[in-house]
Order: C-alpha cells, then sequence, then structure tokens
C-alpha cells in the first residue's frame, strides 16, 4: 500500500507513505522537513510562508516521527528528496535495465499469425454510405 493507491496510510496519529507489514517507507520533501544538506544556513531564523516555524523545528519533528515509529517496532525506510534526485540522475540506466519490460525479447509479429482470431487482415476501412462496420 502506498499513498498513491489509498491516501496517506496513518500509523499511531502519523502519515505514511507507504507501509507493507513490518517496514515503513517515508519520502521526505526537503523543504517541508528542513533537509540539514540542502538547508544548512540560517536554519533557525523563521521561514517567509509561516513565521513560527524554522527549517531546525522542522527537521527535528521529522526526527522525532521517525523515532516515535521505530518505537512501535517498524522499521523505518527513509528517502529525502536530494537524494532521490541525485539517484535519478546517476543511476538512470542501471534502473532502466532493471526493468523486466525492457529485458523481455521483442514481440515477433508473426507469432501473432498462429491459434485462435487471426482474421485482422484489414485495420482500417472507410465506409462507404449506407455501410457498417460490425465485429463478428
Amino acid at each position: 500500500r502506498h499513498s498513491e493507491q489509498e491516501k496517506e496510510i496513518i500509523i499511531d496519529e502519523l502519515k505514511v507513505d507507504g507501509f507493507d507489514g513490518e517496514h515503513i517507507y517515508v519520502f521526505h520533501d526537503c523543504y517541508f522537513h528542513g533537509c540539514p544538506k540542502c538547508y544548512n544556513y540560517k536554519r533557525e531564523e523563521p521561514l517567509r510562508d509561516d513565521p513560527s516555524d524554522t527549517f531546525h523545528l522542522r527537521y527535528e519533528r521529522t526526527i522525532e516521527k521517525l523515532k516515535r515509529l521505530s518505537n512501535l517496532g517498524y522499521e523505518v525506510i527513509e528517502m529525502w528528496e536530494c537524494i532521490f534526485k541525485r539517484l535519478k540522475k546517476e543511476k538512470r540506466l542501471e534502473y532502466l535495465d532493471s526493468l523486466p519490460v525492457l529485458s523481455n525479447q521483442p514481440l515477433n509479429p508473426r507469432d501473432a499469425f498462429f491459434g485462435g482470431r487471426t482474421g485482422n487482415a484489414k485495420s482500417y476501412h472507410k465506409c462507404t454510405n449506407g455501410e457498417v462496420i460490425k465485429y463478428v
């Protein structure tokens, strides 16, 4: 289960991005979770969009959430946005090579003419007046 299927999963009043029984998957957006690598300057200054918040406070809340989930007995697997973007650039070919759809042999059109209904000898037909196309 993940957030695209049934919204974010809520475990002990905490939203998580993915869950498969004993593992919890969490994706951290660098801005909203106060990534110390991306936002390492002026971490204690108030943010423009929320003057009551700082990058340091956002990061501390993120760490507390991860500790709370770990204390519940789950293995927390996390990914920061900046690391994901870097991996996406560096390991793009490795990822594409690992996809099963790309490792299969291409289809051979001649294999389609054996067994079943194979009467599609004409893919397009323009109807004349009064003519109707029906599938039988």
